[in-house]
């Protein structure tokens, strides 16, 4: 059953290791589910193993329903199994709070009810995630990781002197570790700043007081392991630094908050802890070899080379998520030599007796009945303030983030970056690929979030080609070489580095162009820049590139600004940008797509060109003018999505990023068989609407709609104004199967 629950967990690791690698640019095609990475390593991967610990601590099989549900969860959850992989993980938490209770119970102590809050907090968490609050989980899922690992140290200090203070210190910082976890549910600046004090208070505390002082001076698995423990309270104090800056002046150090308390802490407590905790488990004795060192120092250097170069630098980040990963792999692979490579196999009563007594080190110590919780003052806050969190997720729950009638405004104009550097118009011409950039997405399904502060995306114009419809060949203008553009995919914060070359007098395939000039240019509804320097036409040859930080959240269109900007429009020369908020989204998707509607202005070509053997159609300026459209497409071809319908299952929240780029008509659009149960305005979670029917969107509106699938069936996409439906702008939302949950 053991080595089941292990396995469990190292599924949920390794699936969440490679998600992790994905948002970070690496082409490796997962299930949906893995793109979930906090989620499975958190609460699949980490949940599983700390609470077999604590099961077998107890010495109960009930307990280990906490480690069944969470592995199980993660399984189901990567299957696309949502709605049960859910209630699995709501299941955990509650499992493991009751065994920690049952251990409170017994030894009624500091570090037990530490373990008791830690598993509370998790519980918080799951369902923060569960219930549509996953941007306030991640501090509370750490907060229930910190505070288990703190409170193991705790007990193995008591081989340690300490000073009369150094306890009430402890329970003080735990206690503002809890009060930061729980504010941030509420206030993210102020909670995030109250945080990070709290880790950066406990790193200070662990490595003055912790045992691994005096055993680094030893030699063999001793050294090792406080090796790897004093390391990783190196990297929760640049955690708890790093959480500050995110929270409050540089969003950027998001990746380095994270990942500094992900990786850098938790993880060097794994790799000092799993040589002695494993063994016993799989019931195999164990030889400490020196080469225990090489995983542990690639895995510094790699988080040194990832949260260092790479902040800025999203190929460097990428090596360093690569080296993480090999990190992890190496000493796996050294760790099941040492197990397996000598053959020796304990005897089970005695691997039993070996594992209770080995984890009940950690979370067992008799002390006078005069010192329990109920006399301890500082418990008492660490309690009152587990309590409060859990108020506060009751409290959220179904509730956007609350709006603070006092603090900072998130829109200060004077917090803004609105100055940038000259745009730089140069004779070089690229010649490699049309569109670049981590953060772009190329048709319906957009990828993830890239976690990079500096997103560089090149977009060169071409002249082509296009099918709009069967047989309907159409001479279009475009960026990154398709209609429309890729979708640009950003947070608030990030900075922005485009470069374009103007590549409209390269042939076009098929039909003998004009190279005459034709001058195009950028124009972002995101930014806020001078138009003169940065939109700026250039002339085919030419490169331009520039740069602007993103301050205000919400689905904006990008389109070429140069006269007639009409026929620019008309001719393809569109597409999307979407910048999240600072904190992400309010709630949580099981599928998000890019739907963009426009139109299209067409005739035959005055010269009878034919392209494969079909006519040729070219744009018609009278009708452009007169605001005719021959055809109304979603995302650039008509009725696109009825032959190739987009993807969702029963039960599924689907997040649709809507945007209505003209260049001259409104939409009404609409979801039949559905009501979208929160509509944001412009992309805007600010501007909420909730049980619309429509969202009505003028030339260049953005809207974010979200609806759940009730049952299986094709949801029709429409706009409303049935004039432009039947022009080609329909499709369908394919949900088949049995409905989850």
């Amino acid at each position: 059953m053991r080595i089941a629950l292990l396995a469990l967990a190292g599924l949920a690791l390794v699936a969440g290791v490679l998600g992790g690698l994905v948002r970070l640019g690496a082409p490796l095609a997962l299930p949906a589910g893995a793109a979930m990475h906090g989620a499975l390593m958190i609460a699949g991967f980490l949940g599983t193993v700390l609470s077999l610990e604590r099961a077998i601590a107890l010495g109960s099989s009930l307990a280990l329903t906490a480690p069944a549900a969470s592995g199980l969860g993660a399984l189901a959850m990567l299957a696309g199994f949502h709605g049960p992989g859910i209630a699995l993980w709501l299941v955990a938490p509650c499992a493991l709070f009751a065994a920690s209770v049952a251990i409170v119970q017994r030894q009624a102590q500091a570090h037990t009810l530490l373990l008791a809050l830690a598993a509370l907090a998790w519980i918080v968490a799951n369902a923060l995630f569960a219930f549509g609050r996953p941007d306030a989980a991640p501090a509370v899922w750490f907060a229930f990781l910190v505070l288990t690992i703190a409170a193991e140290r705790l007990e193995m200090t008591r081989l340690m002197k300490r000073r009369p203070w150094a306890q009430p210190l402890f329970h003080a910082l735990t206690a503002l570790l809890l009060a930061g976890a729980g504010l941030s549910i509420f206030e993210s600046r102020s909670g995030g700043v109250t945080y990070g004090l709290a880790l950066a208070g406990l790193a200070a505390w662990l490595a003055t007081f912790d045992l691994a002082r005096q055993t680094v001076k030893g030699e063999g698995f001793p050294k090792y392991a406080a090796v790897a423990l004093l390391g990783g309270y190196a990297w929760l104090a640049i955690a708890g630094l790093a959480w500050i800056g995110w929270r409050t002046f540089a969003p950027g150090l998001r990746d380095a908050a994270l990942h500094a308390l992900g990786l850098g802490f938790v993880f060097s407590m794994i790799l000092a802890h799993a040589p002695l905790i494993v063994p016993v488990i799989a019931r195999r004795r164990m030889r400490f070899t020196p080469l225990l060192y090489a995983p542990l120092a690639l895995l510094h250097a790699s988080l040194v080379l990832r949260l260092g170069p790479g902040l800025g630098d999203a190929t460097m980040r990428l090596w360093g998520g690569f080296l993480n990963a090999a990190a992890l792999a190496l000493f796996a692979v050294i760790l099941a030599s040492c197990l397996f490579g000598n053959g020796k196999k304990t005897r089970r009563g005695a691997a039993l007796t070996r594992v209770k007594g080995a984890l009940e080190k950690v979370h067992t110590i008799y002390i006078p009945k005069e010192k329990n919780m109920a006399r301890t003052p500082g418990l008492k806050i660490i309690l009152a303030c587990g309590l409060a969190l859990l108020a506060g997720c009751d409290a959220s729950r179904g509730r956007e983030p609350a709006q603070p009638q006092a603090g900072p405004d998130r829109y200060d104009v004077s917090k803004m970056v609105l100055k940038s550097p000259a745009a730089v118009v140069s004779q070089e011409r690229h010649t490699g690929a049309f569109a670049q950039g981590n953060a772009l997405s190329m048709d319906a399904a957009l990828k993830p979030l890239d976690p990079a502060p500096v997103k560089e995306i090149r977009l060169d114009t071409t002249h082509k080609i296009i099918e709009i419809a069967p047989g309907v060949k159409f001479s279009a203008w475009t960026f990154g070489d398709q209609v429309p553009g890729p979708v640009v995919r950003a947070r608030v914060g990030d900075r922005i580095k485009f470069s374009m070359t103007n590549r409209s007098d390269e042939p076009v395939p098929g039909v003998r162009i004009s190279a005459a000039p034709m001058m195009h240019s950028m124009d972002f509804h995101s930014a806020m820049v001078s138009p003169q320097d940065k939109y700026r036409s250039i002339a085919p040859g030419q490169t331009i590139s520039f740069e602007f930080t993103l301050n205000y959240p919400g689905v904006f269109m990008y389109h070429c600004g140069t006269p007639m900007v009409l026929e620019h429009i008309a001719s393809g020369m569109y597409g999307m940008m979407i910048v999240e908020p600072r904190d992400g989204y309010p709630t949580r998707a099981d599928r998000e797509y890019a739907v963009i509607q426009s139109e299209f202005y067409t005739k035959l070509d005055p010269q009878k060109r034919k392209v494969d053997g079909a006519p040729l159609y070219v744009l018609d300026g009278d009708r452009v003018r007169s605001k005719s459209p021959t055809y109304t497409v979603f995302n650039g071809r008509y009725n696109g999505f009825v032959d190739k319908p987009l993807p969702a299952k029963p039960g599924e929240r689907v997040r649709l990023f809507v945007l209505n780029v003209g260049p001259s008509n409104t939409s009404s659009f609409h979801v039949v068989g559905t009501i979208f149960d929160r509509v944001w305005i412009d992309g805007n979670p600010d501007n909420q609407f909730r049980g619309m029917q429509t969202v009505l969107l003028g030339s260049s509106s953005g809207a974010i709609t979200e609806f759940i699938v009730p049952e299986p069936g094709s949801y029709i996409m429409v706009d409303h104004h049935f004039a432009n439906a039947s022009q080609g702008a329909i499709g369908l939302i394919a949900a088949g199967g049995a409905p989850e949950g």
